[in-house]
């Protein structure tokens, strides 16, 4: 009983000190509607069209829920090509707005479709923010971590490649082989 409560408490502070940098990332979309010509496109007064924002004040929970009910349709698709969310969404008349959808490590392109018609009005490039290439095998010289690339880096024998593959200073051991030789010192 002791070795369940140790480990549990050793797990929680490992937790607590590795996410205690962890940031909500999200895209931040900038657009403006035109009423007077039924057109919805980028705002030109931004300085992109598309920005990945540090602590954007949305989750990918909350996101897969929204069931708004709007004229347009927000599609993102991956870096294998397919589509992996759609959600509509509503326009604001003849002002700036912004949609603010929580970041994908891989997300390699949107696309704005007008849910009536079914016609793409506006697509942008996603791929200078995309840290994970979605091949299964986590690459440590791409940046890719089991922070920012849990599909390639999040099995046990990646995260043991990735573990062990990382630089050690001196011959000793880095923080993450440490971890892993507590937990097999303890049992």
């Amino acid at each position: 009983m002791k070795k369940k409560n140790i480990v549990m408490i050793v797990g929680c502070v490992i937790a607590l000190c590795l996410g205690h940098d962890a940031h909500a990332d999200g895209f931040v979309i900038n657009l403006y509607y035109v009423s007077s010509t039924n057109t919805l496109k980028f705002d030109e007064q931004a300085s992109k069209n598309v920005e990945r924002k540090a602590s954007a004040d949305t989750s990918i929970v909350e996101f897969s829920k929204d069931t708004t009910v709007g004229p347009y349709i927000l599609e993102l698709y991956n870096v294998k090509g397919i589509k992996f969310s759609e959600n509509q969404f509503n326009k604001e008349n003849d002002k700036p707005f912004q949609l603010v959808i929580p970041y994908f490590s891989t997300a390699k392109s949107l696309r704005i479709v007008e849910k009536s018609t079914n016609a793409v009005l506006l697509s942008a490039d996603l791929s200078e923010f995309t840290t994970c290439n979605g091949n299964g095998s986590c690459e440590k010289n791409l940046g890719e971590t089991e922070f920012n690339c849990m599909g390639d880096c999040s099995s046990n024998k990646s995260a043991q490649n990735y573990i062990d593959k990382s630089a050690t200073v001196n011959n000793e051991k880095s923080f993450g082989q440490k971890i892993i030789q507590f937990f097999r010192d303890l049992f």
